[in-house]
C-alpha cells in the first residue's frame, strides 16, 4: 500500500532517471525508474534478469495502471520501475538488472 501511494503521488514527475519514493532510516528505498531508450533489458522477463538478491522489483505503472509483477512479466519502454533495495547509490535502473 505504501509503495502504490507512492507511486499515484509521483506519477505527474516526468523524465529519465530515478525519483526516491520511500527511505527507511539509511538502509532501505523505495525508488522509482522510467524505462527508457537506454534501459538494456526492454523485453526480457524479469526471470531471465540476472538482479541482485538485494532487488525487489515490487510493480511496474505501465499506462496509468500498476501492474503487480510476476517472473514472466517483461519491461517495456515507458514503464515506470518500483524497485525496493537495500544496494546504495543506485542511480540508474541498468545497475540493478543485467
Amino acid at each position: 500500500n505504501h509503495i502504490i501511494r507512492f507511486v499515484r503521488a509521483n506519477q505527474a514527475q516526468t523524465g529519465n532517471g530515478v525519483n526516491t519514493l520511500y527511505k527507511v532510516h539509511d538502509k532501505v528505498e523505495a525508488l522509482e525508474f522510467r524505462v527508457g531508450e537506454e534501459v538494456l533489458k526492454v523485453k526480457v522477463s524479469i526471470k531471465n534478469l540476472d538482479i541482485d538478491k538485494r532487488v525487489l522489483i515490487g510493480g511496474i505503472v505501465r499506462n496509468g495502471e500498476f501492474v503487480l509483477p510476476s517472473g514472466e512479466t517483461v519491461l517495456e519502454l515507458g514503464d515506470k520501475v518500483i524497485v525496493v533495495t537495500s544496494l546504495k547509490n543506485v542511480t540508474e535502473l541498468n545497475q540493478i538488472i543485467k
